[in-house]
C-alpha cells in the first residue's frame, strides 16, 4: 500500500455547480440551490482537516428529501467524467488495483467519508477514491469508531509509504511441493511507529479482513 497523489480541488466549486444546473426535478433545484453555499464551506472544512479528518464537525443535512437530492447528483455520466479528469492520476497511480486491498481490480468509486450522514461531500473530488466492490461492501457506510478514530486509511493524506509490517512464511515438504505449500500471513503493527497511523492501519485490515483475504489469494 502507498499514498496516492491527492486529486486537485481548484474546479470543485464549479463541479458542484454543473451538477445543480444539470437537475431537472424542481424541488431537487430548490434544495441544491439552497445548500449550495454551505457544501463550499463544508469543502474548505474538509481539506483543512485533510490530514485528521476524524476531527470534522458534523453535518446540518439531516432530512432524508436534502440527503436524496444531494446524492442524485452522483450520476454515472458524473463518475466517468471523474475518472477521466479530477481523478485521472489517482487511477493511473493504482494500476488498474484496489488500493484498500491491492489485490482486487478497481469495479467503483468510494466515498472515504460516507455519503450518509455527510452528503455534502457526494461530489468532492478529494473525498472520492478507486475501489473495489468487494472492499466497498465490507467498508459500507462506516467512517469513525465510538472513540472518532477512523477505521480506514487515507490514501491522499496517511504517509503509508515505506511502512513495512506484513511477514508472509512459506512451508511446504519437498517430496510434494504442490500438495503440501502452505502460505501464512501476519501482521506486525508494531512496527508502525506513528502510533496514530498504526491504529488507523490495524482497522484497516481487521474491517476489511485482508489478511485472510491475502492467504486466499496466495
Amino acid at each position: 500500500m502507498r499514498k496516492l497523489t491527492a486529486p486537485d480541488v481548484k474546479n470543485a466549486n464549479q463541479i458542484l455547480n454543473r451538477a445543480i444546473e444539470m437537475k431537472r426535478i424542481e424541488a431537487y433545484i430548490q434544495c441544491l440551490s439552497t445548500k449550495q453555499e454551505y457544501i463550499k464551506l463544508r469543502y474548505k472544512e474538509y481539506e483543512s482537516n485533510l490530514t485528521h479528518l476524524e476531527g470534522i464537525s458534523e453535518s446540518v443535512i439531516e432530512s432524508q428529501n436534502d440527503y436524496e437530492a444531494i446524492s442524485s447528483m452522483f450520476t454515472s455520466s458524473f463518475t466517468k467524467k471523474m475518472k477521466k479528469e479530477e481523478l485521472a492520476q489517482v487511477y493511473q497511480e493504482c494500476g488498474g488495483i484496489c488500493p484498500f486491498c491491492n489485490i482486487r481490480k478497481i469495479e467503483e468509486i468510494d466515498h472515504y467519508i460516507p455519503k450518509k450522514p455527510y452528503p455534502e461531500f457526494t461530489l468532492y473530488p478529494l473525498n472520492l477514491m478507486p475501489i473495489c466492490n468487494k472492499c466497498n461492501k465490507k467498508k459500507r457506510d462506516m467512517f469513525v469508531d465510538d472513540a472518532k478514530q477512523r477505521y480506514f486509511i487515507n490514501f491522499y493524506s496517511d504517509n503509508i509509504d515505506n511502512v513495512v509490517f506484513l511477514k508472509v512464511t512459506i512451508s511446504f515438504d519437498t517430496a510434494d511441493v504442490k500438495k503440501t505449500t502452505k502460505i501464512k500471513y501476519e501482521a506486525d503493527f508494531s512496527k508502525i511507529t506513528d502510533d496514530y497511523l498504526k491504529r488507523i492501519v490495524e482497522k484497516h485490515y481487521i474491517k476489511l479482513g485482508l489478511i485472510k483475504k491475502y492467504e486466499e489469494e496466495a
